[in-house]
Formats: structure tokens, sequence, C-alpha cells
């Protein structure tokens, strides 16, 4: 009986050593078979605090859970999102973002399953403080001779040896930092920094940092109580060009009104930029100019507009007078 029990004591001594080395080990060379102790909540409710996981090396799909590490001691048990050439995405299934992409090659393990943390956590529990309370009981009780006759006492190493026993069980299979890695994403920095007239658009010159612009999702012109659509178009991912109807600049100018409201919804890479302008707007009269034969009109604002053109000039036969209405185009 003693020498069957000290046997099974043997083998559950060896049988905690290579599940040690194998905890271990596996963090720094690829192995078969591999355990790991979950620590965070990042995959509740797949995976608990507590529960170990049993996983192989090998190929891995996209929704299988996956074991990648950037160091000996920093692993993590995600699932994979999306695999895009040699990137993998992961993300924790209680996560509300993915994590950083990785490389394939830091993907080391595919999870197959898991122990539930009270099936291993009670027994191993139970059995500790059994083997210590057998061996303090066969120092005291069955051994007290040992005391008279000097021997050195084992009581206190063996609690020692107990602890220790835990603390290196815990450490070996507990992911050090847990969670994902902390990363800094830079906030979208956009600033105005010119807005222009040009003919009859507006160009809107952006200084625009950590994003880009990808377009306008709403372009609206405000002109008293009225509101007109208008077209426009992204350069360079930084400017805006707005084109604005002509029944905006009409209306403005029959009503005598002087400026004009640009309502905008930007879309960037990462974000969105709601933007309100306003667009002064000066009127003039047209300039005539005479050169010799020619007669030049210049018409400065951005709206078409009707001239009746009234010509004296002196032939062989006398002064005639020449009438005639002209649409003057815009800004010529």
């Amino acid at each position: 009986m003693k020498i069957r029990e000290k046997h099974l004591r043997k083998l559950f001594y060896i049988v905690l050593i290579l599940l040690l080395l194998t905890t271990s080990v596996g963090r720094v060379v690829s192995l078969p078979f591999f355990l790991f102790i979950v620590s965070g909540r990042s995959m509740q409710p797949t995976l608990y605090p507590g529960d170990i996981v049993l996983a192989i090396s090998g190929s891995f799909k996209e929704g299988d859970i996956v074991i990648w590490c950037t160091s000996p001691i920093y692993c993590v048990a995600h699932r994979v999102e999306k695999i895009s050439g040699n990137i993998v995405y992961t993300k924790g299934d209680a996560n509300p973002i993915e994590d950083p992409p990785i490389s394939a090659n830091m993907v080391i393990y595919r999870v197959i399953g898991k122990i539930p943390n009270y099936l291993w956590l009670t027994p191993l529990l139970c059995i500790l403080i059994y083997l210590s309370y057998r061996k303090i009981y066969v120092t005291l009780k069955l051994r007290p001779w040992s005391f008279k006759r000097g021997e050195p006492l084992s009581i206190a190493a063996t609690i020692v040896a107990v602890f220790i026993l835990i603390d290196i069980l815990v450490l070996s299979l507990t992911p050090l930092p847990v969670g994902s890695i902390t990363y800094y994403m830079p906030k979208p920095i956009v600033e105005l920094k010119s807005l222009k007239r040009i003919n009859c658009d507006v160009a809107i010159n952006y200084n625009v940092r950590f994003t880009t612009i990808t377009g306008v999702s709403t372009c609206a012109i405000y002109v008293s109580n009225r509101t007109y659509g208008c077209l426009w178009r992204v350069i360079n991912g930084r400017n805006i060009l707005i084109q604005i109807p002509g029944e905006a600049y009409w209306y403005a100018y029959s009503k005598g009104i002087n400026r004009l409201n640009l309502a905008l919804n930007v879309s960037l890479k990462n974000g969105w930029l709601i933007g309100n302008y306003t667009i002064f707007l000066k009127w003039k009269k047209p300039t005539i100019n005479v050169e010799g034969f020619s007669v030049k009109i210049h018409n400065p604002n951005p709206i078409l507009l009707n001239l009746t053109i009234r010509i004296l000039y002196s032939i062989l036969h006398g002064p005639m007078l020449s009438k005639r209405n002209q649409h003057m185009p815009t800004l010529n």
C-alpha cells in the first residue's frame, strides 16, 4: 500500500513538472501541444479567467481561436476575424474593437479545447492541501523523536515549498500582461486653411493630419429661407471644390443678399467633419472700356446679366443707332 502511494505521489510530481515545462518552454519554442491559462475577460463567454486552454501548433482559419505571442511573457488568445495575406486580424469576443494587425508568424497555436477553472483549480488545491497536511502530520505525530534528536525540521520547508510550487504553476501559465497590446491612435486633425471663391465655385483648403478626406455626404447652400444642393469634388484628399448653382447666386442678387451659407458634412478616413461657412458676395456694376474700334464689357458678378446695348457710330451716310439685347456671361 505504501509502495503504491509512493508511486502515485511520484507520478503526480512527474505530471506536474511536465505540465510546467510544457507551459514554460512552449512560449519560447513551438511545441506540438501547449497549455495556456486565461487570466483576462476579453474572450467571455467563450473563455473565463482560470480556464486552461488546450492548443496545438498548425494551420488556422477565420473564426478559430489562436494564441499569438510577442514575447515569452506576453501571449494572447483571441479569435481570428480576418486574414489578409500575411496579416492576421484578431479580436476578443468581449472587446468592442479589433486588436492591432499582427504578422501570421506571430500566431503559434490554435485552440482546440479548454478545461474549465472549476475542474482543475479545486482538485489541485485539495491535493496540495492534503500533501501539506500529511507531511506535517507525519512529522509531528508519527516521528516526534525527530525533535529530540535535533534533526532539521522540515515543516516550514514543506509549507514554503508548497507555496513556491503554487506560484510557479500560476506564473508559468499566466500571460503577463493580460489583454491586448496598448497602442496609440492619433486624433485626426482638420483645420480650415483658406476659403475663397474662384469664378462661380468655392475652393476650401484644409490642413489635414492623421487622416484624409474621402467625400462629402451633405452639401447645401442656404440663401435666406431657400436651400439649394451643390456639387463637390475632393482634390488630393485635403481640398474640396464646391460648385454653387447659379440659381442661388441669382436669388441672392435679386433680393440684394450679400452672403451665402454653406453647410458641409465631410467624410474622413477615420471620422467626419461638420462645417458651416459664410461666403460673402460683392455685387458690382459691369465695367465698359472702349479701346479703338473695340468695346469691352466686364461682368464681375457670378451671375448671367441681361444687358441692352445701344451703340451710336458714324459711317459715310451719317450717324446711326444700333440696339440689341445681349446676355453677359459671368465674370467675363
